[in-house]
């Protein structure tokens, strides 16, 4: 069930009014689809509170997930940098069997692209920092691995 469905549903069964179901849809319209989705989703698969706040339908759940999922997708970018530093460390065998070497190996791995990416962010300011150094850093120590072995 979509999310006008739902409240025509509560305005048929006389659990709204004409005025608040005129808001919510005029709020519904006025949504981006990417948010007209997320509530289509959520009266579509059944789970949501039917709790009536200010003429907005809410479901505490949904935001928290929502949540969480934007600020994993703020460190993806860092996490593909590590994860490729780490690799190109490896396979270069640039660090020796203590832990301080594999540190200090990944720490000079990570500095040219993050220079490189800072100062794309510099020309750039609509880009996440994140998502350059992700981008730049496999990039560049590929290119890095493959000059040094042709």
């Amino acid at each position: 069930m979509s999310y006008i469905k739902k409240i025509e549903d509560d305005y048929n069964n006389g659990k709204i009014s004409l005025k608040e179901i005129s808001d919510l849809r005029d709020k519904y319209n006025k949504k981006d689809n990417d948010e007209k989705l997320k509530l289509d989703n959520k009266y579509n698969s059944g789970e949501y509170s039917n709790v009536l706040k200010n003429n907005k339908i809410e479901s505490n759940s949904n935001q928290v997930e929502t949540t969480i999922d934007l600020d994993v997708s703020k460190y993806i970018g860092y996490v593909v940098a590590v994860l490729s530093s780490f690799i190109y460390v490896v396979i270069t065998g640039e660090f020796s069997a203590d832990l301080a070497s594999l540190f200090g190996s990944l720490f000079g791995a990570l500095i040219i692209p993050a220079i490189i990416s800072g100062i794309i962010i510099l020309f750039k300011k609509n880009l996440s920092y994140g998502k350059v150094l992700g981008l730049s850093t496999p990039i560049l120590q590929a290119l890095s691995y493959f000059g040094q072995t042709l």
